[in-house]
């Protein structure tokens, strides 16, 4: 204790160097709204996924508070060095806990140092940054717009649910000019997406990530491939000598998910359009191989900046819709599920072998299953320059995969074996299978995979400094 408070002078005049470099900045957002509150696959105990723990009731969250501080040294990507620490501020997170009460959040948003080591035409055109950071390239909200109600709880951002963000990663950068570059990351963790769409725990995730920017001649584009290997718990096991288990990551299940975003700006109007695609293994089920799904969410939008045509404010839209494969009967169950039912009784594992290979060719999505699209309209205006006001109406739409229920699935049984058993048998057997466990499977599937509908309506005041 006594050392620690005895500063030499070199070290009180390295502080005080240090501290007048260091800069703040921020801002605070205060939203009132209403929001009918809604079931989502977020919100998914048995699974271990509480994001959305609160979703059911939004209703009652009319009132929404948080802000981030900076604090930072140098200028991102002017500086040879430069670092941050990014202080979030959540005053009533709806989302942060399992048993769904609201309490207050402060936590890290990013925090990491960026090295520029040489320059090149009067710029530093190489980075290296290393630390708990956001991916720009892989949001394309970052290009287009982030609207403002979905700060926080996010309910409604497919446009961007690619975005990698506050992971600890390292990142390499070659830039030409501050908004046209190209470059690496290699990370530990996952975005939104991959983590509901393939069941992937967050923390075995090893990631890499290629991106590119581009923004001249009035056109942006953004674009981003994610490699992605993980799965969903330990299963590299060790064995100490006193019979204690260490576990670790196998990193077997692997996916890519990719995103781009392309834009055009004439005369304060910016129309745009964005695509986000997932592809790769399903994490499994059970006993079962993984599956390989697909998903893609496709955006278009349009910002209209009204003050340059002499009107006030500025409005934005977005709409996206979301698409994966129908689930299509005993097609979206893995394969071998009908194969286990058969070889369960003696009266049909005769036939059991015929199976194996049977089923789990939709490349369906569960989580998105029954989504259909999202969209949002925003109107802003700047009350200062660091005070800005915005009115908002946000709506997701859900929808139901017929191709998901019981009678569809004991239909296909009865169709696959009626050529092993005739159809004097098959119905009865199907029917003994769906009894036996499948219909209890289907409707957990079910019960995850709904999205019901539901809107937000509200304004916000955010002040920057």
């Amino acid at each position: 204790i006594f050392n620690s408070l005895a500063f030499s002078e070199k070290n009180e005049v390295i502080s005080e160097s240090f501290l007048s470099k260091l800069k703040v900045s921020g801002s605070f957002l205060t939203i009132l709204k209403y929001e009918k509150g809604f079931a989502t696959p977020l919100d998914t105990p048995e699974l271990d996924v509480y994001d959305r723990s609160g979703a059911n009731y939004r209703a009652s969250q009319n009132i929404r508070l948080h802000g981030n501080l900076n604090f930072y040294v140098g200028e991102i990507g002017k500086s040879k060095w430069f670092g941050v620490v990014q202080v979030m501020i959540d005053g009533n997170d709806p989302d942060s806990t399992m048993d769904e009460k609201q309490h207050e959040v402060v936590g890290i948003n990013n925090a990491f140092i960026m090295y520029r080591p040489f320059e090149m035409r009067g710029g530093l055109p190489f980075g290296i940054t290393l630390g708990i950071q956001t991916v720009k390239p892989t949001a394309n909200a970052a290009y287009t717009h982030f609207f403002v109600g979905d700060t926080r709880d996010e309910d409604f951002i497919f446009y961007t649910a690619s975005a990698l963000a506050n992971v600890p990663a390292i990142q390499f950068d070659f830039h030409i000019s501050p908004k046209i570059g190209v470059g690496y990351v290699f990370a530990r963790g996952i975005s939104d997406t991959s983590k509901i769409g393939t069941g992937m725990n967050t923390d075995s995730a090893i990631n890499h990530t290629i991106y590119a920017e581009f923004e001249k001649y009035n056109i942006a584009f953004n674009g981003a491939v994610q490699f992605i290997s993980g799965e969903g718990g330990g299963t590299k096991l060790t064995k100490t000598a006193q019979n204690n288990a260490i576990y670790e990551y196998d990193n077997k299940y692997k996916h890519t998910l990719s995103n781009f975003a392309l834009s055009y700006t004439y005369k304060g109007i910016k129309p745009y359009i964005g695509y986000i695609l997932l592809k790769g293994d399903e994490l499994p089920q059970g006993n079962y191989e993984s599956r390989e799904v697909i998903g893609k969410f496709y955006t278009a939008g349009i910002n209209i900046d009204a003050e340059k045509i002499g009107l006030l404010g500025k409005v934005y839209f977005d709409y996206t819709s979301a698409k994966t494969d129908d689930f299509n009967g005993i097609q979206g169950l893995p394969k071998g599920v009908l194969y286990d039912a058969l070889n369960s009784s003696s009266s049909t594992s005769a036939v059991a072998p015929y199976f194996k290979n049977f089923g789990g060719d939709s490349n369906v999505i569960y989580a998105i299953a029954n989504l259909k699209c999202a969209y949002h309209v925003e109107y802003a205006i700047n009350l200062k320059d660091d005070l800005k006001l915005s009115l908002f109406y946000y709506e997701l739409l859900g929808k139901k995969d017929d191709s998901m229920s019981d009678a569809v699935v004991q239909k296909d049984i009865e169709k696959a074996i009626e050529p092993y058993v005739g159809s004097a048998y098959s119905s009865a057997i199907a029917q003994g299978i769906m009894a036996g466990g499948l219909s209890e499977k289907l409707a957990s599937i079910r019960q995850f995979a709904e999205w019901t509908s539901t809107y937000s309506i509200g304004m916000a005041v955010e002040y920057k400094f």
